[in-house]
């Protein structure tokens, strides 16, 4: 991380300065790719949670479920659109406190439904489980390359904080509790 601070601390000024210009336009290029990939999933993410939040099927006259999640995709850009113009991230920063306390909530209510099961659960809690699940194997490396998601963020976090010295300690300590929170997620939802 210190090398940053020497000669620039952008994502693509790096890629030039360790590999040339087709360094950094292939550094480009995948960062466009991957948020053109991320952007997309959460388009369809979102259209399938407000199908299956309101009867998507008589909102729109239609019994055919891609037809109306294409839709409800469509419906989401005009929201989307202006939003991505803002440069200054700082102007969003009450809807990530927003967007945060409402993960917290939604996280709440997943342990608390995963104790109620375990609970109230007649089975034991490995009946079902398998070492390997070839069926969703898919659907797994697509979540853990989501958990990579945010990692084009830390150089400018890195660069915007006052005591950079810190940084190292706090990363470690973020990651080891974001892990945690993983682990304790995925074995609360397995043993329910």
């Amino acid at each position: 991380m210190p090398s940053t601070n020497v000669k620039g601390g952008s994502d693509g000024q790096i890629a030039k300065d360790a590999l040339g210009k087709p360094g950094q336009a292939a550094l480009n290029v995948s960062i466009i790719l991957s948020q053109l990939g991320f952007a997309t999933a959460y388009l369809i993410f979102n259209a399938q949670v407000m199908y299956d939040l309101m009867d998507g099927a008589a909102l729109f006259g239609t019994k055919d479920r891609r037809l109306v999640q294409t839709y409800l995709i469509l419906l989401q850009l005009p929201f989307i659109t202006p939003m991505v113009w803002i440069r200054k991230v700082k102007v969003l920063s009450y809807l990530a406190i927003l967007a945060d306390v409402c993960i917290v909530f939604g996280l709440c209510v997943v342990y608390t439904y995963d104790a109620a099961t375990m609970v109230h659960c007649d089975r034991p809690a490995t009946a079902g489980v398998s070492a390997f699940n070839k069926r969703d194997f898919a659907l797994f490396l697509g979540t853990a390359i989501y958990t990579f998601e945010g990692q084009g963020l830390i150089i400018p976090i890195y660069d915007s904080m006052e005591e950079q010295s810190k940084f190292p300690s706090l990363f470690v300590t973020t990651l080891m509790q974001i892990g945690l929170m993983f682990i304790s997620f995925v074995s609360a939802a397995a043993a329910a």
